[in-house]
């Protein structure tokens, strides 16, 4: 057997979620392969890979991530601070994983995107992969205001990717110099996803109005929903796993896992409305959905993201002023008249990657 060992950020969902994808990919592709997967993100995300017996999850935590005030805005301050107290102790976490792996005969590390893999894999002497469309150093770059500060912290974690043999790099990217190899893929989504035959029977929703699904991970108030649904009277919204608050007829709460996954649902749906994350827009990008989304600040991410989204489909930005006052209705009709841009992306990112990491192990 082969043991491969994926260290993904347990920052937000979408990191296990693409990676996730991935290592169903290689598992298809090769049966001597076992996976240890070693991440903070629930268990429940990685799905039918619980149930796999080539397959071992567990809890680690392996990066900083950010703070967020909401899902809306980061605190510099409290990130950086977090990230100080982290690099303080990561070379106790280095040794402890190296010991970890050396237990377990790892033979390749992927990441997605802790630095710190690559240091440990150095130090065992195997390949790192790293598997992203950033890297951490230039999120926390104009986040750390003192040059000295900056320097110092960015060289811990910019010293771990260069350890790195390869970047298996998605798309919405930005440069960096820190890895030297470098392969473009697709997108890394969630294809398979249930027949809308299915959802509608299942769900039990009229299909007589335009579906809005309200995919906005905590932190939006019932009430925002409510006055936009009371506002939007000829919408339907789903909104998943919600509080007890009493929504108006045209608001319909599903529970999502395990029957349902969060790709089946945006591919049910006519409008997604949510924040512009990556794997959001991935998603609605595979799925060719249009996207109304209020603009997030501090994601660095999203200098590079944003900016590519009405590339590929209908999106459009609701100040922060309508948006939590629930008026959604004059953006939701001007978003629904916006044609599909013809241009389009490949989705099959996850069996690009799988194939990669195959060739480094033989």
């Amino acid at each position: 057997m082969k043991n491969v060992l994926f260290y993904i950020s347990g920052h937000g969902y979408g990191h296990a979620v693409r990676t996730k994808e991935v290592i169903r990919a290689l598992l298809k592709l090769r049966e001597d392969v076992h996976v240890t997967i070693r991440t903070h993100a629930p268990a429940w995300i990685f799905g039918d890979l619980n149930n796999n017996s080539n397959v071992w999850i567990t809890d680690a935590v392996l990066d900083p991530g950010v703070c967020e005030d909401d899902p809306l805005h980061i605190n510099y301050e409290k990130t950086v601070q977090k990230l100080s107290d982290f690099l303080k102790t990561s070379l106790g976490l280095v040794y402890h994983e190296t010991a970890y792996c050396m237990q377990n005969d790892i033979n390749l590390i992927i990441s997605d995107i802790p630095s710190i893999a690559g240091e440990i894999a150095a130090r065992l002497g195997i390949p790192c992969l790293a598997m992203s469309n950033f890297l951490w150093d230039w999120i926390y770059e104009p986040m750390i205001m003192d040059e000295e500060e900056q320097n110092a912290m960015l060289l811990s974690i910019r010293t771990g990717y260069s350890k790195m043999a390869h970047w298996i790099r998605y798309p919405f990217y930005h440069q960096s110099s820190m890895l030297e190899k470098i392969s473009d893929v697709s997108l890394v989504i969630q294809n398979e996803v249930k027949p809308l035959e299915v959802l509608k029977s299942e769900l039990n929703i009229p299909s007589d109005k335009k579906v809005v699904y309200i995919a906005f991970r905590g932190g939006l108030d019932s009430r925002t929903i409510s006055k936009a649904a009371e506002n939007s009277g000829d919408y339907t919204f789903i909104l998943a796993d919600s509080d007890d608050y009493a929504f108006p007829k045209n608001v319909y709460k599903i529970s999502l896992y395990p029957r349902f996954s969060f790709t089946d649902v945006i591919n049910f749906a006519d409008i997604i409305v949510g924040k512009p994350g990556y794997g959001l827009v991935s998603t609605c990008v595979g799925f060719k959905k249009p996207l109304l989304y209020p603009r997030r600040y501090g994601f660095r991410e999203d200098e590079v993201l944003v900016p590519a989204i009405p590339n590929y489909i209908p999106a459009i930005e609701i100040p922060h002023e309508d948006f939590f006052a629930g008026r959604w209705k004059e953006y939701l009709d001007k978003l629904s008249m916006i044609p599909v841009p013809e241009k389009s992306i490949r989705t099959d990112g996850a069996k690009e990657s799988a194939q990669i990491i195959n060739e480094y192990l033989g």
